[in-house]
C-alpha cells in the first residue's frame, strides 16, 4: 500500500489531463477503484487496504481531471458513490470527486437521473456524506 500511495500522490502531482500516458493509467485506476467492490472472505487490513487504495484513486482522478479520464472513470466514481458497499469516508471521497468532475464537464452527470440518488445521500447519516453531497 506504501508503494500505491506514493504512486497515487507521484500521479497528482506530475500528470495533467492530455498527458500521452494517460491512457494506460486508466485501466489501473480502475482496477483500484472497483477492487474494493469485490466479495473478499478475509476482512480488517485487507478491506482498509481496499479503501485506502479506492480513496488514493478518487483523489488522483478528482486531481488530474483530465477530459479522457473523465469520459472513462465518471460511471464508477458514481458507481462507488451510491453502493451499498462502500464505506462512507469512501462515499465522502467519491461525493467531492464527482462535484469536481462534473465542475469540469458539466454535461457528464443526468440530473433527472441522478436526483433520486442524491436524494437517498442526504439521509445518510455520515456528517462526512452529507456534507460532501450538499456540496
Amino acid at each position: 500500500l506504501a508503494e500505491k500511495n506514493v504512486g497515487y500522490v507521484a500521479l497528482s502531482l506530475l500528470l495533467r489531463g492530455g498527458d500521452p500516458m494517460m491512457s494506460s493509467i486508466v485501466n489501473t485506476i480502475r482496477t483500484d477503484l472497483t477492487a474494493a467492490g469485490a466479495p473478499s472472505g478475509v476482512k480488517g487490513a485487507a478491506s482498509g487496504d481496499n479503501d485506502a487504495a479506492q480513496s488514493l484513486a478518487l483523489c488522483s482522478i478528482a486531481n488530474i481531471s483530465g477530459l479522457e479520464l473523465i469520459q472513462s472513470l465518471h460511471v464508477e466514481v458514481q458507481h462507488i458513490l451510491v453502493s451499498k458497499s462502500s464505506t462512507p469516508n469512501v462515499r465522502k471521497k467519491a461525493a467531492l470527486c464527482l462535484l469536481r468532475l462534473v465542475r469540469t464537464s458539466p454535461n457528464l452527470v443526468a440530473g433527472r437521473e441522478f436526483a433520486p440518488h442524491v436524494a437517498q445521500l442526504l439521509q445518510d447519516r455520515h456528517l462526512g456524506v452529507l456534507t460532501s453531497t450538499m456540496s
